[in-house]
């Protein structure tokens, strides 16, 4: 499923469970470390980056949920599953409240716990994606990206730094082609909405007894 190997800690006080994670876990695919303590858990988190942490509910230095927590402090793209062999309705509402991917009962047969591994990689590798598009699209249409050293472009460069934080209405003019919608891109990019899509509507292409309906809705 994954091209590149995968990440896991571990954490657990049982001797018997972290072997099952390394069996059940275990290298190419995967690269899995366990821990015993919670302590030394958060430390090799400092020291190393995880894909995904699975971790007992039940720790003698705190319960998994405050180790999710702690965990999410440093990456707050890691995945975490919260597993316990005392599994209420309660903790698992809790679990997912503070950013579980799963919540898991023991016994815990090895399929079910590759599947839920797996998924939570491919969420997390999506949002990875995701990210990089975003920054991508909003690189495309930064100022810097506008050919043009004449004073006029540059006085339009520097109104759209200045509005485009701002939740100013602006009306762009011109002729066709000289680039209205590369300006209208490039404010968005600097807007408080640059993460949503910006949607360009034609009016021109529109028939003018649809163009209202289309804008505002045909509902009174």
């Amino acid at each position: 499923m994954n091209a590149r190997q995968v990440k896991i800690l571990a954490i657990g006080g049982e001797v018997g469970m972290l072997e099952f994670y390394r069996r059940t876990l275990p290298a190419p695919k995967y690269q899995t470390v366990t821990e015993a303590s919670a302590e030394k858990a958060l430390k090799k988190l400092q020291e190393e980056a995880f894909d995904l942490i699975l971790i007992d509910l039940c720790l003698p230095e705190m319960d998994g949920i405050q180790l999710l927590d702690r965990a999410k402090e440093s990456d707050p793209d890691i995945e975490g599953a919260i597993i316990t062999g005392y599994p209420t309705v309660d903790t698992a509402v809790k679990a997912v409240k503070h950013g579980a991917f799963d919540y898991l009962a023991k016994p815990l047969p090895p399929d079910q716990l590759r599947a839920v591994v797996d998924k939570a990689i491919a969420q997390r590798e999506l949002c990875e994606e995701n990210r990089a598009l975003r920054k991508q699209v909003q690189r495309s249409y930064e100022v810097s990206e506008i050919i043009g050293r004449s004073k006029a472009i540059q006085e339009v460069l520097d109104l759209v730094q200045k509005i485009g934080p701002t939740e100013t209405n602006v009306l762009l003019l011109g002729e066709s082609g000289s680039g209205k919608e590369l300006i209208a891109r490039c404010i968005h990019g600097h807007s408080f909405r640059r993460e949503y899509p910006m949607v360009p509507i034609d009016c021109a292409a529109l028939p003018e007894t649809l163009a209202e309906a289309e804008l505002f809705g045909h509902e009174k």
